[in-house]
């Protein structure tokens, strides 16, 4: 699905696509995130980060790269990059990719559309 789609499927039937605000719901997502996929999670780009849920973005119990496609505008949607446990990346929101939700109990469930 396509990073609107994934939010609003999440919404649906979770809570929202996953938002990442320390280190236990980071280890809880990695552990759980398919070799060889990336996954949308809730990190949107405006003019400022922040996540799909409405919440500021950060994360600060461990360094994270966040990396950004250069000359794509439209690059405005973030994944769990599965090639790097650290990675987060913007790719167009247009992509279609598997998605991570996240419910009210705190947790996470993959979708692999």
């Amino acid at each position: 699905m396509n990073w609107s789609s994934a939010q609003r499927y999440c919404r649906q039937n979770f809570k929202d696509l996953a938002t990442v605000r320390n280190d236990t719901d980071w280890q809880k997502i990695y552990s759980v995130v398919p070799v060889n996929q990336n996954l949308w999670i809730g990190l949107y780009r405006d003019s400022n980060i922040s996540w799909s849920d409405g919440s500021n973005f950060s994360f600060y119990q461990k360094p994270i790269n966040v990396f950004f496609q250069l000359g794509v505008i439209s690059a405005r949607c973030g994944c769990q990059y599965w090639q790097y446990r650290n990675e987060w990346r913007f790719y167009p929101c247009e992509n279609k990719l598997p998605f991570i939700c996240y419910g009210p109990k705190g947790e996470f469930s993959i979708t692999l559309f």
